[in-house]
């Protein structure tokens, strides 16, 4: 009986590497030298790009939620000016273009229904926001090639994915943004919106964007301070992604990001599997020890 050890053995080590959370960036704006570009600070730093003529800068923030001082800072000049984090799937440099096996190739939403991409970060207005303050937020894959570079104007507007639309009052909006023309973050198809979900204060809050892959496409969700506020369902779901896009609404409010993290999420019964086989081989322990 001892020799089923061996196959049990296998089978927890085999669940377990399926059932692994893959981080693909944590982005935590951190380190002596800290750049918004394709720095060298750490390979788990993403770039980040103005889309327009504007710029951002890594700023002190005492809201920074990492144990750290540093925040990404943005104090836009007019209303809409939208910023990029590019990024590829290679986690041990997810910047494009600074090699890996993986460079430039995008992430991709798995098969298996339960697997989801979960993309989150720390948000909080700078200065108080009034009744035209908002911020919106989402998970792209541009078609044609990567950011790399300020001021890439129409470039993006192929690009394609999912966003939310934070205000200062009211709901929150959940979109689908597939149509590959026009300005990233407007227009496109709203999948559900929410009874509340907006921030309204200069407290540090906690975003999600959630797309989880079902039987029929995936489901898309948004989360503030992990509690979700607005879902809805694609059947014809996008699934490649390269680019976080954010940028205010029409007020001209200064704003902070933190700790923008993008993860691999695998199906809950992975983690069912692995419990189920370990506890097996306790069993079979117990007895053989008897």
């Amino acid at each position: 009986m001892k020799n089923l050890f061996i196959p049990l053995a296998a089978l927890a080590f085999a669940v377990s590497a399926q059932a692994q959370t893959i981080t693909y960036f944590n982005d935590t704006f951190e380190g002596t030298g800290s750049t918004v570009n394709n720095d060298t600070v750490s390979d788990t730093d993403i770039a980040w790009f103005s889309r327009g003529n504007a710029t951002i800068t890594v700023i002190t923030d005492s809201f920074a939620g990492d144990g750290g001082t540093k925040a990404l800072g943005i104090n836009p000049a007019f209303g809409g000016v939208v910023y990029l984090g590019s990024f590829d799937s290679d986690v041990s440099d997810n910047r494009p273009g600074t090699g890996g096996s993986a460079d430039d190739s995008r992430v991709t939403l798995g098969s298996t229904v339960g697997e989801y991409l979960s993309l989150t970060m720390d948000f909080h207005f700078r200065a108080a926001p009034d009744a035209s303050s908002g911020f919106f937020f989402g998970l792209y894959g541009d078609p044609t090639g990567f950011v790399n570079a300020d001021n890439t104007g129409t470039a993006t507007d192929d690009a394609t994915g999912y966003y939310v639309r934070i205000t200062n009052s009211g709901n929150a909006g959940l979109f689908r943004d597939g149509s590959g023309t026009g300005t990233i973050l407007s227009g496109g198809t709203a999948l559900g919106t929410s009874t509340g979900g907006s921030i309204s204060d200069q407290s540090k809050h906690s975003l999600e964007l959630r797309i989880t892959r079902t039987a029929t496409g995936a489901d898309v969700e948004y989360f503030l301070d992990s509690t979700p506020f607005a879902l809805g369902s694609d059947s014809s779901p996008l699934t490649s992604f390269n680019l976080v896009p954010i940028k205010n609404d029409t007020s001209t409010t200064n704003y902070s990001i933190d700790n923008v993290v993008l993860r691999a999420v695998p199906e809950p019964s992975s983690f069912v599997m692995l419990l189920g086989g370990l506890g097996m081989m306790a069993l079979l322990r117990r007895r053989l020890s008897a």
